[in-house]
């Protein structure tokens, strides 16, 4: 069983969840749900990236540090009288060599590179007389050009310590969910979370300040992916969510321009633009990609069943599109379809892009909100489905009847199906305490508001 105990994160002061299957996360407005959800987003998608981000910020510094040595050679030497300097040390051809040699792990060949280069470069050093004025200026040029090329040599050649990637990843995914705002508000509070698995510790992280203090890595996470569904609405915003940028794409933009660029683009989470791009690649999809007793398949024709049809990605029109069962001519844009509709085709469309397995972390934040009762049930059934074919899902509600119809339809997977309320304390923040053993405190605080008027 994987656990994540937090605390002093955002407004939740103390919470330990068990992720194995089905939990529910139960309470009023502004009492922390969606912030666990934000955050087990944040950690997984650094946690399963954080060997390519390793990659990219290399390859970042390898550029910076051609270009640094091109650039001075270019401020210190003529190209006409010495065409070999242009050709060689160019940004664009030697970062191509470089980085051809880094990706197929090339090391030896890789550091003959390198020293024929240093070569070419004393060989052009050493030839030119520098005398009078310019002595003192060039030679300090050429002390700045050798740094470089050490500095190059390390680059290619080190090993980058894991957990200082890892500390950077989760940097990038934290400030694109939360915009700096982790620790508790107007609070001295260190937050701590952390996640372990059985009796044994992943990882701990400890922030101060919104900024990471401390990280301790002991293992990876079991999940490698996540998906996190806050709103069907999605469906009808992919211009806007598709253009938007996030917080994450500007902090790894190394090239100025393009980062200029990027400021001036519509913000959204990270999370949106995953899940789009998610439901973007749906448009690939073929039942022949299951096998014949695969329960998505299942899955799939009861949402057909219940919307009397299905949706579907159109890439030239950049839309999606819902198509009733008993209209094949006709089409409907989703800004033209009913909210309900579109929570069941977020779910089908994101069975149809595989991008769900045992691994991969589903979180859905008060997938009620545009819901009706009856189909609450429905979309409880659906949740239900995913947990007892080893689907994680991880879900936040303040619907009694969402989760009474979860706490039902789960009864059969009772050992892998936990409860939270998160209730507000005295000094105003949230313990999300489990309650999986007394449903009645969930029920009894989201009925009060109702009996109070009734009563009253």
């Amino acid at each position: 069983m994987l656990n994540l105990t937090l605390k002093n994160v955002g407004i939740i002061k103390n919470a330990k969840i068990a992720l194995n299957g089905l939990t529910v996360i139960a309470g009023e407005n502004n009492t922390g749900k969606s912030t666990v959800g934000k955050l087990m987003f944040a950690i997984v998608k650094a946690l399963s990236r954080f060997e390519q981000d390793l990659n990219e910020d290399k390859k970042k510094q390898i550029r910076e540090t051609i270009e640094s040595i091109y650039f001075k050679i270019r401020k210190s030497y003529s190209f006409q009288k010495y065409p070999a300097l242009k050709q060689e040390f160019h940004p664009e051809f030697f970062v191509e060599q470089v980085e051809k040699l880094l990706a197929h792990n090339h090391l030896n060949e890789l550091n003959l590179l390198l020293e024929k280069k240093r070569r070419i470069w004393d060989n052009v050093q050493s030839s030119i007389p520098i005398q009078g004025t310019e002595f003192h200026r060039l030679t300090n040029e050429l002390e700045k050009i050798n740094l470089d090329f050490e500095a190059l040599n390390h680059l290619v050649t080190q090993k980058e310590d894991k957990k200082s990637v890892i500390k950077r990843a989760l940097t990038k995914a934290l400030v694109s969910e939360f915009h700096f705002e982790i620790t508790p508000k107007n609070a001295q509070l260190k937050s701590f979370i952390s996640i372990e698995e059985g009796m044994n510790k992943i990882f701990e992280i400890e922030i101060e300040d919104n900024q990471i203090a401390g990280l301790e890595f002991y293992d990876d996470v079991f999940f490698n992916d996540v998906t996190f569904i806050e709103t069907p609405i999605l469906l009808q915003m992919y211009d806007v969510v598709n253009s938007a940028s996030t917080l994450l794409e500007i902090i790894n933009e190394d090239n100025k321009v393009q980062r200029l660029e990027q400021l001036g683009k519509p913000k959204v989470s990270l999370h949106l633009k995953d899940l789009m791009s998610k439901l973007e690649n749906s448009q690939y999809f073929s039942l022949t990609f299951f096998e014949k007793e695969n329960f998505l398949i299942d899955f799939l024709k009861q949402i057909h069943q219940l919307i009397h049809g299905n949706f579907y990605f159109d890439k030239k029109l950049k839309d999606f599109f819902f198509k009733r069962a008993d209209n094949i001519e006709q089409s409907y844009r989703s800004v033209n379809t009913a909210s309900g509709f579109k929570s069941f085709g977020t779910l089908q469309l994101l069975v149809e892009s595989q991008f769900l397995d045992e691994r991969s972390l589903l979180i859905i934040d008060e997938p009620e909100t545009h819901l009706h009762p009856q189909w609450q049930v429905e979309y409880a059934k659906l949740i239900v489905m995913l947990a007892e074919n080893n689907i994680p899902v991880l879900l936040s509600s303040h619907s009694p009847y969402m989760i009474q119809a979860l706490k039902v339809l789960s009864s059969h997977i009772k050992n892998k199906a936990n409860y939270y309320l998160a209730a507000p304390t005295e000094d105003n923040l949230t313990d999300i305490i489990d309650v999986t053993d007394d449903l009645n405190q969930i029920f009894k605080t989201l009925s009060e508001p109702l009996q109070k008027l009734v009563w009253s």
